[in-house]
């Protein structure tokens, strides 16, 4: 018997890309659906298919078996396409997706910044969402994760049929459904651009930044002049709200820290980059924006990581 969502009948749901929100992605969208994971790597995908995947959640382990490939070809019917990789990979995977993804197929993009935009409005296919995440979720090894917190996924339809979220839609792993996605993704572009790059430059936890007055001080600054570009968002999201978010994941490392410790490229291009491009356009000076680009760069370069 085919198992049934909140709205929805069983899906056959692909997740491109096995890092934290990928593993995350895939654990619980199983409960419900057939999913398979798109790895990157041969190692990861025998993982996989040898052990399940695995989230730690407070102090217990939810697990669920699901299919893993590194062949695109494999995914060539399935209903929903969710792309978790990073900023950086996105052009690669968008070449892959208009090679072997019906146009029937439901995508749905889930990534830091707004880099993407770009790109996925060349796409053919009818129905496009974008999302973000509330999660704190970390990547423990190739099938394992850990949950700090399970929230809600943003969802916003970018073009097609908005309510065809609900296809994915459980009590257990909850999406919000946002009418504008612009201002969805730049909110979470405000939070991300205020924490992750001081944070990344400090290395600090998120909860440093408010806590000590210096960093919380210069915080400040930045969501003052991000906000000059992005006069709209201030509706949306106060730096108060940034300060809540810092209080609530007080022991996180950031993502953008955690690929400056372990040697990997940033999403700094898609975050401050896009806020950068902006105030070109706007013919605004953001000095701590260009600052901050220029630091995490240099970090970047630095380690053999650009």
């Amino acid at each position: 018997m085919k198992k049934k969502t909140i709205k929805g009948d069983w899906m056959k749901i692909a997740i491109i890309g096995g890092g934290a929100i990928g593993l995350l992605f895939a654990t619980y969208l199983s409960n419900n659906h057939e999913v398979a994971i798109l790895c990157r790597r041969q190692e990861q995908v025998e993982r996989i298919l040898q052990k399940g995947v695995t989230i730690e959640r407070d102090h217990h382990n939810i697990h669920a078996q699901v299919h893993a490939t590194t062949d695109w070809r494999e995914l060539s019917a399935f209903d929903w396409i969710i792309v978790t990789v990073k900023q950086y990979d996105i052009q690669s995977v968008l070449a892959e997706l208009e090679k072997n993804i019906f146009t029937k197929a439901n995508l749905l993009f889930v990534q830091n910044g707004m880099g993407h935009i770009e790109y996925i409005s060349k796409l053919i296919h009818e129905h496009i969402f974008v999302a973000t995440v509330e999660h704190g979720v970390s990547k423990i090894n190739d099938n394992m994760a850990k949950l700090n917190g399970l929230t809600r996924t943003n969802i916003a339809a970018y073009r097609g049929e908005s309510r065809r979220y609900e296809q994915l839609q459980t009590r257990e792993f909850p999406f919000l459904l946002h009418s504008n996605y612009e201002l969805m993704l730049q909110r979470k572009l405000v939070i991300n651009a205020v924490i992750n790059p001081l944070t990344a430059l400090f290395r600090v936890t998120n909860g440093q930044l408010i806590t000590n007055p210096y960093f919380k001080k210069i915080m400040n600054e930045l969501y003052d002049e991000i906000i000059l570009c992005l006069p709209k968002i201030k509706e949306v999201v106060t730096i108060s709200d940034v300060e809540h978010i810092c209080q609530a994941t007080h022991t996180n490392q950031s993502s953008m820290l955690k690929d400056i410790i372990h040697q990997r490229p940033t999403e700094v291009e898609a975050i401050l980059g896009y806020i950068r491009n902006k105030a070109r356009e706007k013919q605004l000076n953001l000095p701590l924006t260009h600052f901050l680009y220029d630091s995490i760069k240099g970090l970047e370069q630095s380690t053999g990581a650009s």
